[in-house]
């Protein structure tokens, strides 16, 4: 994906472009929970109890990511 291609709001919210580490893994990671938030971000809008749960699931996704991201990428960062 070049910086000009529209991206997913999941693929947004987890930053598939950014990848210090250059890993193969943590670009399929990424793709992976990209495509589960954009599942929940395109379920429809019923009601605020519906809305809370799947605003509630797509920040747990974010941080699931940002926490398997340091563990794929751990012993190259510390020594």
């Amino acid at each position: 994906m070049n910086k000009n291609d529209q991206k997913t709001i999941g693929q947004a919210l987890v930053g598939v472009d950014f990848n210090v580490s250059g890993s193969h893994e943590v670009t399929q990671v990424k793709q992976a929970l990209a495509g589960v938030i954009d599942t929940l971000h395109g379920l429809p809008k019923g009601s605020t109890d519906l809305e809370f749960i799947v605003n509630t699931a797509i920040g747990s996704v974010i941080t699931a990511q940002m926490w398997v991201v340091k563990a794929l990428t751990y012993d190259k960062w510390v020594k």
